[in-house]
């Protein structure tokens, strides 16, 4: 992760931005990449150097995808939510709506952006029409992401060069297991097509963590 300052601002460079955890969504992000890149019509200037970035709708989904690999990694808080609806607010008159539209079913985000938003809207202030392509009867499950999100403190990992034994590593473990077992249901109750491949990225990354923490 990188960071640099614009206009006040701290700007982060997320580079795990990219490791989604569709295979599908992965080729489709690189199709759209090579698309907007060859097209060379989405830039800002910084420092009087062009830069090409995204497009607005683009940018708006990968927003978006952010705040649910939080949800299952670290953990997701009201910030990460924030940022999020800053962008679609300041941004939303500007999109195209039929894009942004297939950009999220492209991405399979339809559940989340709908939980996402109703969320947004009625806990957090944002305006409607500040988040366009929401669907009705996703109040409950808002209501439930939020409860989560308020409830359930982002773990913070801390790499110790020191273990005090192999006990405390394995009761790590288990915690860590538990959570994630918790995501995972929570991922069904509101949106159950996602839940096998949040089963299996959770899974692969549990045990790449597992071999890199264990000394």
């Amino acid at each position: 992760q990188m960071e640099y300052h614009y206009e006040g601002q701290i700007i982060e460079n997320h580079r795990a931005c990219i490791n989604l955890y569709r295979f599908s969504a992965r080729k489709y992000l690189q199709k759209l990449t090579e698309k907007w890149f060859a097209l060379r019509t989405s830039r800002v200037v910084i420092d009087g150097e062009e830069i090409l970035v995204p497009p607005t709708e683009l940018n708006a989904v990968l927003l978006l995808y952010h705040v649910v690999k939080r949800l299952l990694g670290r953990g997701v808080t009201a910030r990460h939510l924030c940022d999020w609806c800053v962008f679609m607010h300041a941004r939303c008159e500007e999109m195209d709506i039929n894009l942004l539209s297939e950009y999220i079913r492209g991405f399979h985000l339809e559940d989340m952006w709908n939980v996402f938003g109703r969320m947004a809207i009625k806990h957090l202030g944002l305006p409607e029409n500040s988040m366009p392509c929401l669907k009705e009867g996703y109040e409950e499950k808002a209501d439930l992401m939020m409860n989560y999100i308020m409830t359930s403190a982002p773990v913070r990992l801390r790499v110790q060069k020191k273990r005090s034994s192999s006990l405390g590593f394995w009761r790590r473990k288990y915690f860590a297991c538990r959570r994630n077992i918790k995501r995972i249901a929570l991922v069904y109750k509101i949106a159950p097509s996602q839940s096998v491949f949040v089963l299996w990225y959770i899974t692969v990354q549990g045990i790449k963590q597992m071999f890199s923490d264990k000394r």
